[in-house]
């Protein structure tokens, strides 16, 4: 993460799926930055939305991805399946992929 960027969720990791604090971003835009190990499946979902979890990969790469969103509260979950896998998750404001 950019030292400089304003953080939404602190770093939160776990191996069970888990609830992060609920934000509201201050732009249109926030990034998520995530990492996991081991042999299951991490996602991240809306618990808002029923739509598809997004994956983050379980091979030790970290995962970058942007959201465009309304700035309204955001509430997510990390979803762990198929096995143990360690999680790490931070989500910061705006576009900040390297």
């Amino acid at each position: 993460m950019p030292d400089d960027a304003r953080v939404l969720v602190p770093e939160t990791a776990d191996g069970e799926d888990r609830h992060l604090p609920d934000f509201t971003p201050d732009q249109d835009v926030y990034t998520i930055y995530a990492s996991c190990t081991g042999t299951g499946e991490v996602a991240i979902a809306d618990q808002d939305d029923e739509g598809s979890p997004h994956p983050v990969a379980c091979d030790g790469v970290r995962t970058v991805g942007t959201v465009h969103t309304e700035r309204t509260p955001q509430r997510l979950m990390v979803q762990v399946s198929g096995g143990a896998a360690q999680w790490r998750v931070a989500i910061v404001s705006g576009d900040q992929q390297p």
